[in-house]
Order: C-alpha cells, then structure tokens, then sequence
C-alpha cells in the first residue's frame, strides 16, 4: 500500500485585492522543505505523480473547492481552473451549482483541453438523500448536472440523515452499503465520507465490503484535527482537509472560539516580510504540520 498522504483544498473566496489575490486566481506551488511558498499564475503541477487511493484509483494532487461560490461565476471559476492546470473539482448537491460545473467542463472537454479521463471529480450525497432507494437517484441527478457518465468519488456528506432522535434513519450502514452500490454498477469509481468522526468511521469498517477511499474534515492550524489524521493513517484512508484558511460558519455552528486566520497578527507579520499573503504562510505552516504529505491549494475565481 502506498504511503498516505494528506490533500488540503482551499475554499477561500475574499473580495478583491484581499490579500493579495487582486481578484485573479491564486495558484501556489507548496512542498515540504521549501523556504517559502512559491506563487505562480501561469503553471500547476498537475503532471506530478497523483496519491494512489486504497481502491486503487489515483486522485489529483491539487483541486477546486465550490462551496460558498456565487451563482453565475462557478461556471467561469471552473473553466478558468482547468485551463490553468487544475484537474480536480470539488462539488456537492447541497452547492447547488453542478449544472455550472457540467457546463465549465463540457466547454473545456469540446475545446480539447482535457479529457474526462484527464480530471477527478468529487460530489457528495446531502443528508435527506439517504436510504437504499435515495442513493442512486441522488447520484443520478448529480450525474445529470455535471453532465458525466461517472463520479470519480462520492461521499456522504454528513453524518445525519435529519431525522430527529438518538438513532440515524436510515441507518448510516443502510446508506453506505447503497454506496458500494453505486461502485459496482460503475457510477463511481471510489466511495468516503465527509465530517465523520473516528467512532463513525470505525463503525463503517466493521461492516463495508468497500472500505471508505476518503474522509473529509475541516483542518487547520487553529483546529488540527490531529487524532482523526492519524487514526487514517494507519487504515490507509486518504484525508482531505477542508477551509484549512479557517471557517466561520463551522466556528459557529460547533461553538468553536478562535481568532481569524487570515486576521491573525503574528501571521500578518510574517506575510509582510516574506512578501506573500497569509494565505501562504498557513500553506507553509501546514505543509511543515504534515511533514512529509502533499499540500494541496485551491481558490474560488473572485471578480
């Protein structure tokens, strides 16, 4: 099995000259040993060797986050990605933007950019679409969106299924065996979860004939998440980490008190005298954090 290695999606979408962004899409080249984070504009490293996942399909070391884009400039965002050398984007039902996404790569597909099998798209099932007889129509209108055959992965999106009561209903496991499903039939090529705990993820691995490719969690250097990074480590399950830039929206809704990454003093200072934004310096900082593991960036087009 090959070593695992962490992905980190950024999803920060600022105004306009907000730390040096300028209104352009930010691209950075960042690896573990480098004395500062390189910005480039132009390239990518798409052609570096890809993570292998444990069902054996390779995913992108770099990807586009959608959530929180404004509608009517995913479409553009997407588009302008992939020509700059971006070949994963990251979707969900809930973002209620896939048609966007779809028509970006149909546009990028007709003009020869890239071929279907040249990127890797994530979407992820919302809450009320669990249950055996849900999962498949779910994928399907995610399928007809995006304009595809297939979803090179597929997660569950949350834990929850919002029932009110001490149990899920369905059941996470009713859910996840509709997910292996949808692997067999060859509508997705790799299956995971997303805002899992460890607990909840033990419990999948004690029935799934599919073990979970990978867990998305919110990761960053005020909110670590140290113990769900290792305890994957060991199970071979690729980690995605999401707003490593920090998230308002989850500091409230799990009563988290932090500071403000991108307001924080001591990296602001830092950013001044390494002449790159804060948005770099957390790149480096978590880069160091996950000695040894890929770093993966991504930003939202801002007009």
């Amino acid at each position: 099995m090959p070593g695992l290695q962490h992905e980190i999606v950024y999803e920060y979408t600022g105004k306009p000259n907000d730390n040096g962004i300028g209104g352009r899409l930010q691209i950075c080249r960042v690896s573990p040993g480098n004395a500062a984070v390189q910005p480039s504009y132009d390239t990518l490293p798409s052609a570096a060797e890809p993570i292998i996942l444990n069902s054996g399909h390779n995913i992108p070391r770099i990807g586009l986050g959608t959530w929180k884009s404004e509608k009517g400039q995913v479409r553009t965002a997407v588009y302008e990605a992939v020509k700059a050398g971006y070949r994963q984007v990251d979707c969900a039902a809930i973002y209620e933007n896939e048609h966007e996404v779809g028509s970006a790569l149909q546009q990028a597909f007709s003009e020869h950019l890239i071929r279907r099998q040249d990127i890797f798209l994530t979407s992820k099932l919302w809450n009320t679409h669990h249950s055996a007889e849900r999962v498949r129509k779910a994928c399907l209108k995610t399928l007809t969106d995006l304009q595809l055959e297939y979803l090179d992965l597929y997660l569950i999106h949350w834990p929850v299924a919002g029932n009110v009561g001490t149990e899920v209903v369905p059941s996470i496991q009713e859910t996840w065996r509709a997910m292996e499903k949808l692997v067999k039939d060859g509508l997705v090529r790799s299956i995971g979860v997303s805002n899992f705990s460890v607990k909840k993820l033990q419990y999948i691995l004690s029935y799934a004939e599919i073990p979970p490719a990978v867990s998305q969690v919110e990761c960053h250097p005020y909110f670590r998440n140290e113990d769900m990074l290792q305890w994957c480590k060991s199970k071979q399950i690729h980690v995605t980490a999401y707003s490593p830039l920090g998230s308002p929206d989850s500091a409230s809704m799990f009563k988290r008190k932090a500071p403000l990454l991108l307001q924080d003093s001591t990296v602001g200072a830092i950013a001044s005298k390494m002449a790159c934004s804060p948005a770099q310096v957390y790149s480096k900082a978590l880069a160091n954090l996950h000695s040894g593991r890929e770093v993966h960036t991504n930003a939202s087009l801002l007009s």
